[in-house]
């Protein structure tokens, strides 16, 4: 879980997605016309909806990406993979341990609100997370 200098994060860049910061989630342009960063109360009613271990339900199955012992299904065929994050100094931490999904919704005048999974949880998380932070980001179509 040692944090990686930028040069060599981008080399999972290809198997876990970019991580962006709040700021560039608040632009409305990341996702495809048609699509949008979800909010927290759209991330609530997946997780509602998914009932027990729902971040088992999300996650990809297996150890390609996830560090062992993931605990993921993919029964809701999210395929959840975990990017880790971007801290404020730039150094990323965490991939194939923890991913972060931001919604479009505010926490706080400084950190928005995301979703993380853990390779060994069943549960999703919530928290507000520094806007500048970079974490990954799934959209949702309209």
């Amino acid at each position: 879980t040692c944090a990686l200098p930028i040069y060599e994060a981008t080399i999972y860049k290809n198997a876990y997605g970019g991580l962006y910061n709040w700021f560039a989630v608040n632009t409305n342009k990341l996702c495809p016309k048609g699509w949008h960063v979800p909010t927290d109360i759209e991330w609530t009613i997946l997780i509602t909806y998914l009932g027990d271990v729902p971040g088992d339900k999300l996650k990809e199955a297996g150890t390609i990406h996830w560090e062992n012992p993931n605990t993921g299904t993919n029964e809701a065929g999210f395929s959840a993979v975990p990017g880790g994050h971007r801290d404020i100094n730039g150094f990323f931490n965490l991939i194939r341990y923890h991913g972060y999904w931001w919604s479009s919704s505010e926490s706080s005048s400084t950190a928005g609100w995301n979703r993380s999974m853990l390779n060994d949880n069943h549960n999703v998380g919530r928290l507000g997370y520094p806007m500048k932070s970079a974490i990954s980001v799934r959209c949702l179509k309209d």
